[in-house]
């Protein structure tokens, strides 16, 4: 196995090749390159203006065809384009179609927050940009991780099920949180920061993913939208499950009028502190606010 794979992105416009279309039906597309693309590199598509967003993955499969070898995609061709035979054409099969979810994190003006510095228009080497190539690896790794979260809701829905049976709500739900706060929910929330969300601590063992809105009051589509979730440190956790502690929209620490002042220093809590939030991590912490803080 070759040890000098690369990862490329390649433009396309929609306006001259249905490319979405070719690869849900064909699922091998050629394509011709002026660069040393060969086989066993992977292709991301990148679609232009008006999209601009990465939306499938390929790999190359073949890394020179034969000018009687093409495969025929004249369907999906919007305007004539002539294969010149200067030009080398390349096999692409088809890996993955990116959700909605994912490309909307691989649009063009967030690739250029995490490292793209300029426009797509030609073939580009992803592994020349260590930011860049870093950022893509992980939206696609948050992919695989979503693609098992109905798996790993279903299996905790049958666990607190079986649960309800045997043990009191209250220790239920404490083994249900020991279950969520090790899996799959923690992993997720790792993948967008690592440390606790409000002192910093960067102990993944001590680290505990903290739901906003609980379990046991979500949908299934709520329960591991890692929106809803902090990691946060075993203090912290404590306080923001309780309900001492909450964030306005602002991200500014809201502290209980139930915990004096004079223990903010020994519970690691300051008026000051703030922290960063996604527009949807509010959503959850109005709730949180409605329904768990003591006022």
């Amino acid at each position: 196995m070759r040890n000098d794979i690369k990862n490329w992105v390649f433009s396309c416009d929609m306006m001259s090749y249905n490319v979405i279309s070719a690869f849900k039906e064909l699922n091998e597309v050629d394509w011709g390159t002026d660069k040393n693309v060969m086989k066993g590199d992977y292709v991301y598509i990148y679609l232009v203006a008006p999209i601009k967003k990465i939306i499938l993955k390929t790999k190359v499969v073949i890394d020179n065809i034969g000018e009687n070898e093409f495969i025929d995609d004249s369907k999906f061709m919007l305007k004539e384009i002539t294969k010149s035979e200067k030009t080398k054409y390349i096999r692409l099969k088809l890996i993955k179609s990116f959700s909605d979810n994912i490309s909307n994190m691989l649009t063009y003006e967030i690739l250029r927050q995490n490292g793209l510095n300029g426009p797509i228009q030609g073939p580009l080497i992803l592994n020349n940009n260590k930011i860049l190539w870093s950022y893509i690896d992980k939206i696609e790794n948050k992919q695989k991780v979503d693609e098992i979260d109905k798996k790993e809701v279903e299996k905790i829905i049958e666990l607190d099920k079986i649960l309800s049976r045997t043990l009191g709500v209250t220790e239920k739900d404490a083994l249900i949180k020991i279950r969520i706060g090790q899996g799959l929910f923690k992993k997720k929330l790792e993948m967008i920061e690592c440390q606790c969300k409000i002192c910093g601590l960067k102990s993944k063992k001590l680290l505990i993913a903290s739901h906003i809105k609980p379990w046991k009051d979500c949908n299934d589509n709520e329960r591991l939208d890692d929106n809803n979730g902090f990691l946060l440190c075993p203090n912290h956790d404590a306080l923001f499950d309780k309900g001492y502690i909450c964030f306005g929209d602002d991200g500014k620490i809201i502290i209980s009028k139930l915990i004096e002042k004079n223990c903010y220093k020994l519970l690691n809590i300051s008026s000051s502190d703030q922290i960063a939030l996604t527009d949807k991590n509010k959503g959850y912490l109005k709730w949180h606010r409605d329904k768990i803080f003591k006022r």
